[in-house]
């Protein structure tokens, strides 16, 4: 069975002229009908320069399959498009639209490759913002709907059908191909009576032999080959035929690269947006070069996503970008840049005079070095308010610099130990603009949450915190007992520490600091600063009984809206006990509540809709993939007619089989 079609969004982030103080926005998807406008329809926020919505939505690959294949086969391609659409309420509580964007289907069956990126949003003539931490999962679906139209997936190595516009990665493949099948098709020309080929065509002596009566078969190169596919290319008037003698492989190549860098460039001019990877696969460093210094030439460009472009490492980086002032949002995910490169990025940046809102740097190998340049970027900016360094290896050291510029005594092998005590105050610490931070699977563990601690209440402005998928259990370098031994004291510090900050959001999926986890964020619950939290992500992190009584503590002093639980209770029976007491609370504010893949029997299941009948604010439950025979299926269509909030109940995979 084909993995299903997700669609996540984490974030919005606004440019300064369209923030409207006291209104609210939201972002309402189109995905070929399959779904209503308010299952794709994220939470209301209020209108900010950084708003998270983490939203999710899945159907089953069998229930789009119709949708897909329609879309594939459409001649017109705004068919195949995923479209995000940003709305405030209007006059007459209408909804107003601000902005759109899309994702194109087709696009994601021909990369090969599931969409993780972000995407912008326009309203015609100028940026907006950017949608942030899109996820959509399609290409599984794509491909099985594909092999039901029986057509064939795109080739690297084919060349393209006539008329066919070719990507400018793909370009020199293709030609080179095409110049390999008219060789053979003219079979190396004889000369024949005509005597073709002179020294200089044929190679010195090979032309005589060319030119010879015996009609004897001409050498490699002695007639320039002919290309039979015109190249469809606008206006560009590059076309071969007839006895028109064709350019060089090369020379085509250039000129492609050419008619395409001009296309984004009219892109930028219309939108101030710039996609890389929407116009080359993988480009070369001449292209990124050519690319980059026309769009420089336009203060229009605000928005420059470089994601995926491996030669950004031997690019000269940094002086390209210094050339871009009126830059927003810059996005150079998974262009394997290292330390080194970070360190250009950030100099060129992360500067007190320029107007960078969004810097994301995903995948990029950047160690505790690369994360100390970063620190000292963000004590010189003033205008960044998102940083993206998920997914790469900071280990606890890295941690320390991010939050206050230096590594604590943490061991770092790149940097010196008096070098880097000698670092001046850097990082979070020195910082007045950030408000989110998202640091998912970077092998932080406990010895660097003091530091992060430090950094989060000197700044007091993060609002969004991602430290998902890290051991924070122990030392993630494995270092002596003493530190697992301080883990417990350094978690449940820690969670003191976000008690006191106007945090909002909080993402610690996949997150294994054992039986502390749920006293940690019951602490930061039950803080100084109560009612700040608004949306907690804890899916896939252990929940112990004690921890998750703790948890529940919290919640009651809380205003927690969004809150995922999805695989995290280790005992189901026992932690549904403690949260359904709250649950019950006719004036709770939760409003979407996420208990998927947590072995939910139909008892338990009860127990929740006998909840649901006294709770009030509730208005989306999923208890997917849970063991959920009939009777508590029942259960719940029960408790959802009677319940006047709930508008949603997800009910996917569910086994209805007694167990």
């Amino acid at each position: 069975m084909a993995a299903p079609l997700r669609l996540e969004i984490s974030g919005l982030t606004l440019s300064e002229d369209s923030i409207e103080a006291g209104r609210e926005v939201w972002v309402e998807a189109e995905m070929l009908g399959l779904a209503t406008k308010a299952q794709l329809s994220t939470m209301r926020q209020p209108s900010d320069a950084s708003v998270v919505f983490d939203f999710a939505f899945e159907v089953s690959a069998d229930a789009a399959s119709a949708a897909l294949r329609g879309a594939i086969e459409s001649a017109d391609e705004e068919d195949a498009d995923v479209t995000f659409t940003l709305l405030s309420p209007g006059a007459r509580k209408k909804p107003r639209e601000l902005a759109s964007g899309f994702i194109n289907l087709k696009g994601i069956l021909e990369e090969g490759r599931d969409f993780l990126s972000d995407v912008p949003l326009t309203d015609g003539s100028r940026a907006i913002g950017t949608l942030t931490g899109v996820r959509l999962v399609a290409v599984e679906a794509l491909k099985v709907a594909a092999e039901a139209l029986k057509l064939s997936l795109p080739d690297a190595n084919a060349a393209p059908a006539a008329g066919e516009f070719i990507r400018g990665g793909e370009i020199e493949e293709a030609i080179a191909e095409e110049v390999h099948e008219d060789e053979d098709a003219s079979g190396h020309r004889a000369g024949g009576d005509e005597g073709q080929g002179s020294e200089e065509e044929a190679g010195g002596a090979g032309g005589d032999e060319a030119g010879g009566a015996g009609g004897e078969e001409a050498t490699k190169g002695s007639e320039p080959v002919e290309t039979k596919r015109a190249v469809r290319a606008g206006d560009s008037g590059m076309r071969s035929g007839g006895s028109e003698q064709a350019s060089s492989v090369h020379d085509i190549v250039d000129e492609m690269s050419d008619f395409i860098i001009e296309q984004g460039i009219q892109s930028v001019a219309a939108h101030g947006v710039l996609c890389v990877s929407a116009l080359f696969s993988n480009p070369g460093a001449n292209q990124l070069s050519s690319l980059i210094l026309r769009a420089s030439e336009l203060s229009s460009l605000t928005a420059l996503d470089l994601s995926f472009c491996l030669a950004l490492r031997g690019y000269a980086l940094r002086d390209a970008l210094i050339k871009l002032p009126s830059l927003t949002s810059l996005d150079a995910s998974a262009c394997e840049l290292g330390d080194v490169g970070t360190s250009n990025v950030s100099e060129a940046v992360l500067q007190p005079n320029l107007k960078l809102l969004t810097l994301r740097l995903r995948g990029n190998r950047i160690t505790a070095k690369g994360a100390r340049a970063l620190a000292r970027g963000l004590a010189r900016t003033t205008s960044l308010l998102t940083l993206d360094v998920s997914d790469n290896e900071l280990g606890d050291a890295g941690l320390a610099f991010l939050a206050t510029g230096h590594g604590d005594g943490l061991a770092v092998p790149s940097i010196p130990a008096e070098q880097a005590a000698k670092d001046i105050p850097a990082g979070l610490a020195s910082n007045s603009s950030l408000t989110a931070l998202l640091s998912s699977n970077n092998r932080f563990g406990s010895e660097a949450l003091q530091q992060l601690a430090k950094g989060l209440l000197s700044q007091n402005h993060i609002s969004t915190l991602d430290l998902g998928v890290n051991p924070f259990g122990s030392s993630a370098q494995g270092t002596s007992g003493e530190a697992k031994e301080r883990s417990p004291v350094s978690i449940l510090a820690f969670g003191d520490a976000l008690g006191r900050t106007p945090l909002r959001s909080l993402r610690m999926q996949y997150v294994h600091a054992g039986a502390n986890l749920g006293s940690c964020v019951g602490r930061a619950l039950g803080g100084s600063a109560p009612g700040a939290l608004r949306q907690l992500n804890l899916q896939g992190s252990p929940l112990s009984i004690a921890g998750m009584r703790a948890l529940v503590t919290g919640l009651s002093t809380a205003s927690v809206e969004l809150l995922n639980l999805e695989g995290s209770l280790r005992d189901a029976t026992a932690a549904l006990k403690e949260l359904c007491s709250w649950l019950a609370q006719a004036g709770g504010s939760l409003r979407r509540l996420n208990l998927a893949h947590n072995k939910i029997a139909a008892a338990d299941a009860r127990a929740i809709a006998e909840a649901l009948a006294t709770n009030t604010s509730l208005q989306d439950l999923d208890l997917g993939a849970n063991p959920i025979e009939p009777d508590g299926v029942q259960s719940f269509c029960a408790a959802a007619t009677a319940n006047a909030s709930l508008r949603k109940l997800g009910l996917s995979y569910v086994h209805t089989d007694a167990a």
